[in-house]
């Protein structure tokens, strides 16, 4: 019988991991889903050699390893700092409550207390990955929610970062930690970090000359301290965050991030093909029930705790509801913590088949759910329960008598600002960025803090006692609506707004829009127009370069000031 390599036996699992992820991803899914259908797929019909599944248990060790490394460089003081008392607020109450509810939930189901609060910790996370990457794709990054999402998602990193260190270090059940391997773990983790001060500006000097250098020079050091780590039993995990830590402040620590990244996007792509293959096919039977209700418990019941927290620090209802589904998945620290609870003795394998379950079916659903969450906060709560959200507008701001409406304040907002200034107390602002609302709020403009596609905002705000609407957000459903209203109200009012699309400029002029600004193809018509005009004679472009560099000059000295 012919002995088949492993290297080839990797190339299938990497072909067939690459297959499926090409179908998830005209159907929008997260690929990791891919990654652990590729482990259950290989594992239960073409490789099942004990051989295989012990190497590619190491390289998804290697995985864990590089990711929280990763993870470890990133986590700098400052980013406590950028991360806002409203968001740690928010993070910190949804873990206790959800943890707390986890717990019972799995005591309930006949899970045993260590292994309901390994089970009621992991169902806590949220997947910050997947999370950023739906909200960066709808646009969505900076409004309020998409703000608040990102700041309670580092939180519960923090919060899975923090027990992964602490947890091997406790005696459950009957465990004995051995305290001369705690002592010493102890002072490594005081002592590393501390030589790095005394000794890295020394070997910074030697290292920075080289890339190559930087690049083994990391990897070195992070396996070197996650293998002592490992051998202490404390873990590797712990290991490569401190190791990852250590090396955050040190001027290369970006060169490291970039250079390391192709490498722990592979083994982490191992890891969760790794936990497919425990996901025994033939057993599923075993684990399916429990494995339905953990995930509705995500897909629902995370979501309405976030939405609970969220209404009680008064938040409103779209916001609060929006954002409660970003919680609606595992995170790849669930899938984490539940591997150590099986290193450290306290789960049994089942348990990883469950969880990749679990993350299979909730990935899968809460895609879709944030996705479309526009149209279900519409169904269930303008449609079906009749809830209005009630602005906090300042009622003196809309007692004023204004001439101009300005939606959104991006740049051509901000051109605009700066060649009306003498319009200045006849222009109200509606600006969903928060921090662009804090910095013309400073510079005393009548603005409103609120989100252009919340439809309630509209019934509060007297559109026809303006005599020009400017609106600078691209998306044309909300241009529509806004426009028809408006034009109802006052039929020979003014309505400027930008489009991308072609064809929207068209239904837009067919409803009346007074003129719509297609920058992305205006400004090829401009250079088209000066190339024709100037030619090819360098010394011609001067006149305009200077004007315009003198025009982006005012701009910037005006909202510097």
């Amino acid at each position: 019988m012919i002995e088949i390599p492993f290297l080839f036996k990797l190339s299938v699992i990497l072909v067939i991991s690459l297959i499926i992820s090409l179908i998830l991803n005209l159907i929008r899914q997260p690929l990791i889903i891919g990654y652990i259908l590729t482990g259950v797929l290989v594992s239960s019909y073409l490789i099942s050699s004990l051989e295989t599944k012990s190497i590619v248990s190491i390289f998804a060790e290697l995985g864990v390893a590089f990711m929280l490394f990763i993870v470890g460089l990133e986590l700098k003081l400052k980013v406590i700092k950028e991360v806002g008392r409203q968001s740690i607020i928010i993070g910190t109450l949804q873990e206790i409550f959800t943890i707390l509810i986890g717990f019972l939930f799995s005591l309930l189901l006949g899970f045993n207390y260590i292994e309901a609060l390994y089970l009621g910790i992991a169902l806590s996370f949220s997947s910050t990955i997947i999370m950023i990457k739906l909200i960066s794709d709808k646009g969505d990054l900076e409004k309020l929610y998409g703000k608040l999402a990102i700041g309670f998602l580092i939180v519960q990193d923090l919060v899975a970062i923090l027990l992964l260190i602490i947890f091997p270090l406790l005696p459950i059940g009957e465990k004995i930690i051995n305290t001369d391997n705690l002592v010493i773990s102890l002072i490594l983790v005081i002592l590393i970090p501390l030589l790095s001060f005394l000794f890295f500006p020394l070997i910074e000097k030697l290292v920075v000359r080289s890339k190559e250098v930087i690049f083994l020079f990391s990897i070195s050091f992070l396996l070197l301290i996650a293998s002592i780590f490992k051998i202490l039993g404390l873990g590797l995990e712990v290991g490569a965050l401190i190791a990852g830590m250590t090396l955050a402040n040190m001027s290369f620590s970006s060169e490291i991030k970039f250079r390391l990244k192709p490498i722990k996007d592979f083994f982490l792509i191992i890891f969760f093909i790794y936990l497919g293959f425990n996901v025994f096919v033939p057993y599923i039977d075993n684990y399916i029930i429990p494995a339905i209700i953990f995930s509705l418990f995500v897909i629902f019941g995370n979501p309405i705790i976030m939405y609970i927290i969220l209404r009680l620090l008064k938040i409103n209802h779209k916001t609060s509801f929006t954002l409660g589904l970003t919680s609606g998945q595992i995170s790849e620290f669930s899938f984490i913590f539940i591997a150590l609870g099986n290193k450290l003795g306290y789960l049994g394998n089942e348990f990883l088949s469950l969880i990749s379950l679990i993350g299979l079916i909730t990935i899968f659903v809460s895609t879709y759910l944030v996705y479309h969450s526009e149209s279900i906060f519409n169904f269930i709560f303008r449609r079906l329960f009749k809830i209005k959200d009630k602005h906090n507008i300042d009622e003196n701001i809309l007692k004023n008598d204004y001439d101009v409406l300005l939606i959104g304040c991006d740049r051509t907002g901000y051109s605009f600002l700066a060649n009306f200034e003498e319009l200045k107390n006849k222009i109200l602002i509606i600006e969903y960025n928060y921090d662009k609302f804090k910095k013309l709020l400073k510079q005393d403009y009548k603005i409103i803090y609120a989100d252009a596609s919340e439809i309630d905002l509209w019934d509060e705000i007297r559109l026809d006692k303006f005599k020009l609407i400017f609106s600078t957000i691209p998306e044309f459903e909300i241009n529509i609506f806004i426009l028809e209203n408006y034009k109802k109200l006052n039929p020979r009012g003014i309505f400027i707004c930008n489009s991308s699309n072609y064809f929207h400029t068209i239904e837009l002029y067919k409803k009346g829009a007074d003129y719509v600004n297609m920058y992305h193809f205006l400004g090829g018509e401009k250079i088209s127009k000066l190339i024709k005009e100037f030619g090819f004679q360098n010394e011609n472009y001067e006149l305009v370069k200077k004007e315009d560099s003198e025009k982006i000059k005012n701009i910037i000295n005006y909202l510097s000031n």
